[in-house]
């Protein structure tokens, strides 16, 4: 199964983008799309409609990832 950060990536690249060219159509700074790539920033629900907006998916593109948010607890072991 693809990541969310995956997925991601081979979308913007399958439609001709370039993390630059991406933020600027979601009106965010540069760095944020490749940290969503990297998985060390989770979009907000309004950056991720406009995001599945501006790369022609819906939603449910993204909903099949083995993606967790950063800071998030999975695999995590407590005592």
């Amino acid at each position: 199964m693809q990541s969310f950060q995956e997925r991601l990536k081979k979308r913007r690249q399958e439609v001709g983008l370039n993390q630059r060219d991406l933020a600027r159509r979601l009106e965010v700074e540069g760095r944020t799309v490749a940290r969503w790539e990297k998985g060390t920033l989770a979009p907000t629900p309004d950056d991720l409609q406009r995001l599945c907006a501006a790369l022609g998916v819906s939603a449910r593109f993204f909903d099949d990832t083995d993606w967790e948010p950063p800071g998030s607890y999975k695999g995590m072991v407590f005592w």
